[in-house]
């Protein structure tokens, strides 16, 4: 049994957003062109608002295309094979992972399990980050790996 879930998800693809960031990245561009013309020496606040168009286009075009923006800041994941439990519940968070091999018991508590050791060191796996259902599938997954390798879970 695997549980592998990517916790995101691409966005909805918009024509709307694509066509704003299409404009305003013409719009930057022409304010260049415009400024460079007029004075070559422009403020750097004119410099600065064409670089904040510039990037405020790329990203509608990005997410009007249905990439997730937050992807190029990390990954945020469950993974729950017969190797090893991985969860990552958000961008910024540490990875959580357990080799099943290393594990000598387990005890679920409001939102988390206490995990023993085969050394008789605890550790946690925080849940509390997550949707209701998609715990309740994160446990059930657990649970039926736990039994299949003799893993006792109170």
């Amino acid at each position: 049994m695997e549980l592998k879930i990517d916790l995101l998800k691409n966005e909805i693809k918009s024509q709307f957003r694509l066509i704003v960031g299409i404009l305003l990245l013409m719009a930057s561009i022409s304010m260049v062109f415009i400024k460079l013309k007029d004075n070559p020496l422009a403020s750097i606040w004119d410099w600065l608002f064409a670089l904040v168009l510039f990037l405020s286009g790329i990203s509608s075009i990005l997410g009007g295309a249905g990439f997730a923006f937050a992807r190029m800041f990390g990954r945020s994941f469950i993974h729950i094979d017969e190797h090893f439990i991985s969860i990552k519940s958000g961008l910024f968070e540490k990875e959580q992972k357990f080799m099943w091999s290393e594990i000598k018991s387990m005890e679920y508590m409001a939102n988390r399990y206490r995990i023993i050791l085969n050394n008789d060191a605890q550790a946690i796996l925080n849940l509390s980050k997550m949707e209701y259902l998609l715990k309740m599938e994160v446990k059930n997954t657990i649970s039926n790996i736990a039994a299949g390798k003799g893993i006792k879970i109170s």
